[in-house]
C-alpha cells in the first residue's frame, strides 16, 4: 500500500466525537491513508474464508426475487448480517431520531432471537438438553464470524454464549449473573472496552432491564389486575379478548421504558439526543424488526433445499422492513419526538442513576422522609452542575476549507450562527457541532457575504433550523447560491433583516458596509460585526479584501478590539496591510486554511501577522477555537488542538 502515515485527528471542535480517542482506546494510534486502488498493488493472492463465502451466498439468498437497487434489501443485509454500507446519514436518520437504531447493531436482539429459534428447531427435534448447547453456541460464533466480529454482536454472543452454557447444563439462569460473567471475559480480554460506547451502552441496557423491569412490573401487574372476587367466565368476554395483546403491549413498554431510562445519560453523552417517542417507537418497530429478521433467518435456512419458501420468506421480510422503515419514519415526524441535547456533566450522570437507584431498591417507599431529602439533593446537585457547565458565554470559530462559521451561544439568551460554510462542510462539521450544542432550532442567522465557501449551505439551515430571524448582507450579492437562497426566502415569505453599518442587532453591532456603498469583489462588502461584553471588545472580519478594508478605516479610525477574528482574502495581502493600521489586539485569530491551496498563507505572510497580535492563532494550526467568557475570569481562548 503506498499512502501517508499520520496521527489521526483530534475532536473538530470542543463536545464533538473525537476520532483520535477513540481509536487510541482501540490501541490504534496511527492510520494509513491513500487515494483509492490504484495505490494497492496484491502480491499473492489467498484462499477466501469460509465466512465471507457464506456472507456472499447469504446477500444472494436474500435477494432472490426481490427488486434490486432497493433500500429495503439493502437494509435487511444490515440487519441481518452486519452490512453497514447501507446506513448512510439519510437512511439512518429517521430510527437515530425514533430511538431505534440499535435494530442494525448485531447486539442482544439478533443473538437472543437466532439462538432462541435454534434451540426451538433443536428441541422440536428431540435433540438432548446437553447437546443443543454444544450446537448453538459454535452456529452463533459462526453468525458472529459472518458479520464481521462487530464489537456488539461479540458482546452479545459472548453474553448469549453464557446463558445458553448454564441452560443447557441445568443451571439457574441469573440474568445479572450472566451479564456480570460476559462483562468479567470481554474486560479480561480487552480492557479498553469499558470505554466503548457500545460496550457502555449494552451492558448499561441489560442491566437496566434486569433491575428495572421487576419494579415496573409489579406496578404492570397492580394495574392489569381484575377483581379477584370475580370468576373469570363472568367477565365481559371483550376484556378476556383483550388481556393477552393487553399483557403483550404493556409488558413491551415495561421493558421499553426499564432500557430507556437506564441508557438515556449514555444516549445523551454519546449522541447528543433524546428520544422520547422511542418508548412508543420501539413496541411497534421492534416488532416488526425482529419479524423481519425471523423471515431472513427462514429464508436462510429454506434456500438449499426448498427456494420457493426461501422466496416467500424475502417477500415477507422486505414486507416487514418497509414497514419498519415507515414507523420510524413516522413516529420520528410526531411533536417533540426526539430533542438534541448538550451531553450532560458527569456529576450530574452520577445523580440521575444515584436517584434512579434510591426509587427502583425501594429504599425511598421504606423511609420517605429521608428519600425525599436524598432526592432532592441529588436533583440540586445535578443542576447546579449542569448550570455550572453551561453557564459560560461562548463564542466558537469553525474553520470549513476556505471559509469559517461563527456560533454565540450565551446563558439565557438568543443562539447566533454566523456564515455556515458549502453544503460538505455542514453535512460533516457544522450541524454535527450544532446538534452537539444542543441546537434544535436557531435564534439567528446571518450571511456575511457571497463566497460560497461561506454560504453555500444557507438553504441546508433554513430547511434542517428553521431560524426565527435571518439577516443578510444590506448590498447587493451576485453570487448564485446567495442568490438562490433569497429566491428560496421570497417563495416561503421570509422576510430577512438587512441591517448596515452603524445598525444595532443585540449584542451585535455592524461596523461595514453602509447600504449606499458599491464594490466590485463581493469579499469587499463583507459584513463586519463587533461583540462588546464586559468592557470587552471583540471583532469578526471575514474575507474583506482591499476596497473594503478602505471603506472600514474610514468610518472608523481609531478602531481598538481586545480579539480580532479574521479570515484572509485574495493571499492575505489586504489583511496584513489592514491590520497594520490598527493598534495591535490582544488576540488575533487568523481563519486561514490549507486547502484549497489559493486559500494558503504563504510562511512570509504568516510570519508578519505574528507580529500584529499579542497572541496570534492560525485556525490550520490551532483547528476549531472556542472563546469563553464568564464574569470571574473573563475571556478564555480554547483551541481544538494546540498549535
Amino acid at each position: 500500500v503506498f499512502g501517508v502515515s499520520r496521527v489521526p485527528p483530534p475532536a473538530f471542535a470542543r463536545g464533538m466525537f473525537d476520532y483520535r480517542a477513540h481509536l487510541a482506546r482501540r490501541g490504534i494510534f496511527h492510520q494509513l491513508e491513500f487515494e483509492g486502488p490504484s495505490d494497492v498493488r496484491v502480491l499473492s493472492d489467498v484462499a477466501t474464508p469460509l465466512t465471507v463465502r457464506f456472507r456472499a451466498w447469504a446477500m444472494a439468498a436474500l435477494q432472490r426475487g426481490l427488486p434490486s437497487d432497493d433500500t429495503a434489501v439493502d437494509l435487511l443485509w444490515a440487519m441481518t448480517l452486519g452490512w453497514r454500507t447501507a446506513l448512510t446519514d439519510d437512511v439512518s436518520e429517521p430510527f437515530m431520531r425514533s430511538g431505534t437504531m440499535h435494530l442494525f447493531a448485531i447486539s442482544g436482539l439478533h443473538i437472543g432471537l437466532i439462538a432462541g429459534i435454534l434451540v426451538a428447531l433443536l428441541r422440536l427435534a428431540r435433540v438432548p438438553r446437553e447437546w443443543v448447547g454444544l450446537i448453538v453456541i459454535p452456529l452463533l460464533w459462526f453468525f458472529t464470524a459472518v458479520t464481521g466480529w462487530q464489537p456488539s454482536a461479540v458482546r452479545a454472543t459472548i453474553m448469549m454464549s453464557v446463558i445458553v452454557l448454564g441452560w443447557s447444563l441445568r443451571r439457574p439462569v441469573d440474568l445479572l449473573n450472566s451479564l456480570a460473567a460476559a462483562a468479567f471475559l470481554i474486560l479480561l480480554y480487552d480492557p479498553r472496552q469499558v470505554f466503548h460506547a457500545g460496550f457502555q451502552l449494552s451492558f448499561a441496557v441489560v442491566a437496566s432491564i434486569a433491575l428495572l423491569l421487576p419494579p415496573l412490573e409489579r406496578v404492570r401487574q397492580r394495574l392489569m389486575r381484575s377483581d379477584p372476587l370475580l370468576p373469570p367466565e363472568l367477565r365481559p368476554r371483550w376484556q378476556r379478548i383483550l388481556d393477552g395483546p393487553a399483557r403483550f403491549v404493556t409488558l413491551s413498554l415495561a421493558v421499553s421504558t426499564a432500557a430507556w431510562l437506564g441508557s438515556l445519560p449514555l444516549i445523551m453523552h454519546h449522541f447528543h439526543l433524546v428520544t422520547p417517542v422511542g418508548l412508543l417507537a420501539n413496541l411497534l418497530v421492534v416488532q416488526l424488526g425482529s419479524l423481519a429478521l425471523a423471515s431472513a433467518l427462514g429464508s436462510l435456512l429454506c434456500a438449499p433445499l426448498v427456494p420457493l419458501f426461501s422466496d416467500l420468506f424475502n417477500h415477507s421480510a422486505w414486507f416487514f422492513t418497509h414497514a419498519m422503515v415507515g414507523s420510524s419514519k413516522w413516529f420520528s415526524e410526531l411533536p417533540f419526538a426526539w430533542r438534541y441535547v448538550k451531553a450532560p456533566p458527569l456529576i450530574s450522570a452520577l445523580c440521575y442513576y444515584g436517584a434512579l437507584w434510591v426509587v427502583v431498591s425501594g429504599w425511598w417507599l421504606r423511609r420517605r422522609r429521608a428519600g425525599s431529602l436524598l432526592l432532592l439533593l441529588l436533583a440540586a446537585l445535578a443542576v447546579v452542575a449542569w448550570q455550572r457547565e453551561h453557564a459560560h458565554t461562548r463564542l466558537t470559530v469553525l474553520p470549513l476549507a476556505g471559509g469559517h462559521a461563527l456560533f454565540l451561544e450565551q446563558p439565557g439568551a438568543e443562539t447566533w450562527l454566523i456564515d455556515c460554510g458549502e453544503e460538505r462542510n455542514w453535512r460533516f462539521r457544522v450541524r454535527p457541532f450544532l446538534q452537539a450544542q444542543g441546537v434544535n432550532r436557531l435564534d439567528n442567522f446571518v450571511l456575511t457575504h457571497g463566497d460560497v465557501r461561506h454560504v453555500g449551505a444557507a438553504t441546508n439551515v433554513l430547511n434542517e433550523f428553521s431560524p426565527r430571524r435571518i439577516a443578510l448582507n444590506p448590498v447587493s450579492q451576485r453570487s448564485p447560491p446567495y442568490r438562490h437562497f433569497e429566491r428560496t426566502l421570497a417563495e416561503r415569505e421570509i422576510t430577512p433583516l438587512r441591517p448596515a453599518a452603524e445598525n444595532v442587532l443585540p449584542p451585535w453591532k455592524i461596523l461595514h458596509p453602509a447600504r449606499e456603498d458599491r464594490f466590485s469583489r463581493a469579499d469587499d462588502s463583507s459584513v463586519v460585526m463587533s461583540l462588546e461584553l464586559a468592557d470587552f471588545r471583540i471583532l469578526h472580519l471575514p474575507d474583506l479584501d482591499a476596497a473594503g478594508w478602505h471603506r472600514l478605516l474610514e468610518r472608523h479610525p481609531d478602531l481598538k478590539v481586545d480579539v480580532l477574528i479574521a479570515s484572509p482574502s485574495g493571499g492575505g495581502n489586504a489583511l496584513v496591510e489592514g491590520l497594520g493600521s490598527l493598534p495591535p489586539p490582544e488576540r488575533l485569530l487568523i481563519v486561514d486554511s490549507v486547502f484549497p491551496a489559493y486559500e494558503r498563507l504563504s510562511a512570509d505572510k504568516q510570519s508578519r501577522l505574528k507580529q500584529m497580535g499579542k497572541t496570534t492563532l492560525f485556525a490550520s494550526e490551532a483547528g476549531a477555537i472556542e472563546l469563553r467568557f464568564n464574569e470571574t475570569d473573563g475571556w478564555r481562548i480554547h483551541p481544538a488542538r494546540e498549535p
